[in-house]
């Protein structure tokens, strides 16, 4: 991150100085650090195993469990050391360790929202009220599905018609402090 002041007098050395905080790093020196890395391991994910079963086996009418509903007592303070990284760390984590044919279909965004109530409060990322989506090319005519404006040269696909494509998505933000993401398929290309 750069701010500066507007000088007509002023030297590029004055006109741009670096904020301080662990937020600000260039990727050469990130690479090289450990704080935003962490890793699950067999005792994590036997309780995750063990909130997912006590999960499956309540009666709520909740599709995702929250942070009450997904116990990870050990854990738990990990998850909230990854809080506190994002929060005033470096601003971003990389959870690995997630064995995916674990816990098929249902079972794998269940682990996911009740890992993610433990670091945040899970917002609407849409007007369909979904709180988890998959990212995933879709056969067929996307746009008419979730939208387009036709232009002089054409079709322009919505921000929700792109992502269910193979189009570029254009640069943006999300409407939230903290995105997750739960790559669970390598794409051919891109």
């Amino acid at each position: 991150m750069l701010i500066g002041n507007s000088g007509v007098n002023d030297t590029p050395e004055k006109m741009i100085a670096p904020l301080p905080g662990p937020d600000n790093w260039y990727g050469a020196s990130i690479q090289s650090e450990n704080s935003w890395q962490y890793s699950l391991d067999a005792i994590d994910l036997e309780e995750i195993d063990v909130a997912l079963n006590q999960f499956k086996h309540s009666v709520t009418d909740n599709q995702y469990p929250g942070k009450a509903g997904f116990p990870l007592p050990k854990l738990g303070r990990k998850l909230g050391e990854i809080g506190d990284q994002l929060e005033h760390g470096c601003g971003f984590v990389r959870l690995r360790g997630m064995p995916l044919d674990r816990w098929p279909g249902a079972d794998l965004d269940t682990v996911w929202m009740g890992i993610a109530s433990h670091i945040g409060i899970p917002v609407y990322q849409n007007p369909d009220r979904q709180l988890l989506r998959g990212i995933t090319a879709e056969p067929g005519d996307v746009g008419q599905r979730y939208g387009q404006l036709g232009t002089e040269t054409g079709q322009f696909l919505s921000s929700r018609a792109r992502t269910a494509s193979s189009a570029e998505l254009r640069f943006h933000t999300d409407r939230c402090d903290v995105v997750a993401l739960l790559c669970t398929g390598q794409a051919q290309h891109g």
